[in-house]
């Protein structure tokens, strides 16, 4: 069956990076080949087995989205109760921008799902310590294709794709995993890129103050251009007095 029928459909192999060969870059330290091997592998499997969970529940409401990412998500609770965070904050900027219903609640789901590819990644590399090699930083970028892919497969979320698949993308250009600048970007990926990035420079949510609050803000206002819609971003800074909480 394929995504018409309701069901999601299985990749046959972790996408961007399927092969050893493909994630093996000249430059930079490298991991031992059959490690990496490995770490592919374990990234192929809990595709798989995200996919398997997917096209098991069926979601159809928001409730259902809730208990499926609340099972895909039980070993990594913290990644869910920030896509929730980022969730209402990109529902609020939404709002505040006046933006159609349909488009605030497309948004709104996107948001919620838009670390999903993350669930793929391996602790072997979560968990490392140190910078990124090249080829784990392919790997780690390929989430918003992965997410991307496992949501338009679902087809309560299938309209999401897009915003998830360009939520990391900068508006000055020179992110991914297109590249894309501007207005090319989704309004909605703007948007869930500015409550995501505002959710992370707040710090942890049970030690945020003013302070807190505040120097998120001066960063979001710093980085507007280059990585940030500065429209979005005004539009959260009306709009955070209350949802940055």
């Amino acid at each position: 069956m394929d995504a018409r029928d309701g069901a999601v459909r299985e990749p046959d192999a972790f996408p961007v990076v399927s092969a050893p060969d493909a994630a093996w870059p000249l430059g930079g330290r490298r991991r031992d080949r059959a490690e990496w091997q490995g770490v592919l592998e374990d990234a192929a499997r809990l595709l798989r087995r995200i996919a398997r969970t997917l096209a098991a529940a069926r979601p159809t409401s928001p409730s259902t989205l809730d208990r499926v990412l609340d099972r895909l998500h039980e070993a990594r609770p913290s990644l869910l109760a920030h896509a929730r965070r980022v969730s209402c904050y990109a529902a609020v900027t939404a709002r505040e921008m006046q933006l159609p219903r349909l488009a605030r609640l497309q948004i709104e789901r996107a948001a919620l799902v838009h670390d999903l590819g993350k669930l793929a990644l391996p602790d072997a590399l979560r968990t490392a310590g140190g910078p990124f090699t090249t080829e784990e930083l392919m790997l780690v970028r390929s989430h918003s294709t992965i997410g991307a892919e496992l949501v338009h497969g679902v087809p309560y979320l299938r309209l999401t794709a897009p915003l998830v698949l360009h939520a990391h993308e900068r508006f000055g250009g020179g992110g991914h995993p297109a590249g894309i600048a501007g207005e090319a970007i989704p309004l909605g990926s703007r948007v869930i890129a500015v409550a995501d990035a505002w959710d992370a420079f707040a710090g942890a949510p049970d030690e945020r103050d003013d302070r807190a609050r505040g120097c998120a803000n001066v960063e979001l206002m710093r980085h507007a251009g280059p990585h940030f819609d500065p429209a979005v971003v005004r539009a959260w800074m009306r709009a955070s007095e209350t949802a940055g909480r």
